[in-house]
């Protein structure tokens, strides 16, 4: 069975969320003491197993007092504006938080897929349920909800915005997917 792979911009990203957090040695350590199948540097458009990046969040949290879901969601908040910098088109005619995340799976996935075939990015299915809620169906095997959830915050973020996001069904919890209902309130994009 072939491993999963994830792109070499998510580690890279994570590596300037650990240096921005907790400075070039501790990500140094990291780098040290993950037991990572790859060798060198990770290059943005390249494959690396995703099992280096699960030992790096490992490593990571080894050396940090944080709980992995709290990592994840901090490195979520940090992953927004690093995303829209690498894919500026993302942002082009939207104003709006909540129409920015309805465009998330339809415009940034596809862009990702058309950029890089072999990508495995997550499903996002988004209804609109009121003029500022929204249900976000999030289907992914690796399960990272809670980067997710601070994807979610740092749009709004982005955005001049917040967003009151409630995850009402999880894998974690033995659901099949995970959902999140998401309020917001409006801002201009930054």
């Amino acid at each position: 069975m072939k491993t999963p792979a994830m792109k070499g911009s998510m580690f890279k990203h994570f590596g300037s969320f650990v240096q921005a957090e907790w400075g070039d040695e501790l990500w140094e350590e990291v780098l040290e003491t993950a037991e990572l199948e790859t060798a060198g540097p990770f290059l943005g458009p390249a494959n690396y197993p995703e099992g280096d990046l699960l030992a790096i969040f490992g490593a990571t949290l080894r050396k940090v007092d944080k709980p992995l879901p709290e990592l994840l969601r901090s490195f979520g908040r940090h992953l927004v504006p690093q995303f829209t910098q690498d894919m500026p088109a993302a942002l082009e005619g939207r104003s709006e938080i909540k129409e920015f995340l309805m465009s998330v799976d339809g415009f940034v996935h596809a862009e990702v897929q058309k950029l890089h075939p072999d990508a495995q990015p997550p499903k996002l299915v988004c209804e609109d349920v009121g003029r500022s809620e929204l249900e976000i169906h999030y289907h992914s095997p690796r399960q990272f909800c809670h980067l997710l959830h601070g994807m979610l915050e740092g749009a709004a973020e982005l955005f001049g915005s917040t967003a009151a996001c409630e995850e009402t069904a999880c894998t974690h919890k033995g659901a099949s997917h995970c959902t999140f209902h998401v309020t917001v309130s409006e801002g201009v994009a930054s």
